[in-house]
């Protein structure tokens, strides 16, 4: 079944968020610093203290978040996607290459550092969608 979750990017601010939708929502934000992380070596020393990835599970939804931008850099009230998890990859690809028709491919679907599969599109409409599978094949 796909999981169906938001996807903040909040440019320095993540923790701060996540604190303000922990008391709004509940739940406990997981967060991963970028200097904690396997990524550590491909960022700049000044960003070892930023979000690299954060999630924020409540009642029902999911919160994630990152201080990193997308290519297209930082605009407020653009910096939201849709994030769907499908726990098979091959579903996960028919729905990233799906969406991606008429649109344009942000990030090939291909192998994470965390060990997935994932890959961005913007579709036809301008929305944001990150498509991922927990399982990689």
């Amino acid at each position: 079944m796909t999981k169906l979750s938001v996807y903040f990017g909040l440019n320095g601010r993540t923790e701060e968020a996540m604190d303000f939708y922990k008391n709004c929502f509940g739940g406990e934000p997981i967060l991963t610093i970028i200097g904690d992380s396997d990524m550590k070596d491909h960022f700049p020393e000044a960003m070892k203290d930023k979000v690299l990835h954060a999630e924020l599970h409540t009642d029902g939804f999911t919160i994630m978040a990152s201080d990193m931008n997308g290519p297209d850099g930082f605009t407020e009230g653009t910096n939201v996607a849709i994030s769907l998890d499908n726990p098979d990859p091959e579903k996960a690809k028919q729905l990233y290459n799906k969406l991606a028709v008429g649109g344009t491919i942000m990030d090939d679907f291909k192998p994470q550092f965390w060990g997935g599969m994932m890959g961005v599109v913007r579709d036809k409409f301008g929305i944001k969608w990150m498509l991922s599978s927990s399982a990689n094949s």
